[in-house]
């Protein structure tokens, strides 16, 4: 492991005013997610490092405005707004599965996804191709029988 010499307290004061001016915007947006309490560790890492001046890397840069993009009120109400579909669907691939008395495996995993759901917000294209692949084996082999 290197060593790491600590920066001056002159050069720290520096950062401090030097963050400040060039990221304004940037400290007050994720200053208000920060007070929202449901924000990562992540996010307050990064609001501390701005604060504190630290020096801030085009990576952390990119990161940074990639949060503060994130969480705008309109990309909020895109994923809440994806996220209500998802789960809508899934929940009636779930009431289907339980009305056709399926076996348990496959309303065992329709529930953990809508469980992802409302945790990510979203499923991965993996997940939403094998909630496709239950329905077509469940719901359309019930209907054939029928």
């Amino acid at each position: 492991m290197g060593y790491f010499k600590k920066p001056k307290p002159e050069t720290i004061a520096n950062r401090i005013l030097e963050n400040k001016e060039t990221y304004k915007f940037q400290i007050v947006e994720l200053k208000k997610l920060v007070n929202d309490k449901d924000q990562s560790k992540f996010v307050r890492d990064m609001y501390q490092a701005l604060v504190t001046g630290r020096k801030i890397t085009p990576k952390m840069l990119d990161s940074i405005n990639n949060i503060v993009k994130r969480n705008q009120p309109v990309e909020r109400e895109k994923k809440r707004l994806r996220k209500e579909r998802t789960l809508r669907k899934l929940q009636f691939l779930y009431d289907k599965l339980v009305e056709i008395r399926s076996n348990q495996y496959p309303q065992k995993v329709v529930l953990s996804m809508m469980e992802n759901t409302h945790k990510w917000g979203r499923l991965t294209k993996k997940q939403m191709e094998f909630v496709n692949t239950i329905f077509e084996k469940n719901i359309k082999k019930s209907e054939k029988n029928t």
